[in-house]
């Protein structure tokens, strides 16, 4: 799932809401794990996160076939993508407003952030010669 509708919900405990289409691959994903992991990119992966946001995962593998490393969360089951500048482990807080408004609250169960900027492949500037 691209993530675009979002909101802070509380900070203690740090609860956070996001909007999740009906129809989208990810709905089903997440309301059977309960867990997602929110992958926060640097600005050089502007175009790949665009292409991202314009497939499904039911059709194809957004790993794979994007090029993006992961590794194993410590918390919950999805994977953390290490182009990412900070990846938010999360799981599912509350679904009460799910089927009426598609409204899925959350809660960040752990966080990590790189020591600095990640180098990565999809930055446009690094493939110049």
């Amino acid at each position: 799932m691209t993530l675009g509708w979002h909101m802070v919900m509380e900070t203690e405990p740090s609860l956070w809401g996001c909007y999740i289409w009906t129809e989208d691959h990810t709905r089903s994903m997440v309301l059977k794990s309960r867990e997602c992991v929110v992958n926060v990119p640097t600005v050089d992966m502007i175009n790949t996160v665009v292409d991202i946001g314009n497939t499904t995962g039911a059709e194809i593998d957004k790993f794979e076939t994007y090029g993006l490393k992961t590794r194993k969360a410590k918390k919950v089951g999805a994977p953390l993508i290490d182009e990412c500048y900070v990846s938010f482990e999360c799981r599912l807080r509350d679904t009460r407003m799910v089927k009426r408004y598609s409204l899925f609250v959350w809660e960040a169960v752990a966080a990590h952030v790189a020591q600095s900027p990640k180098n990565s492949p999809h930055d446009p500037l690094s493939r110049q010669g």
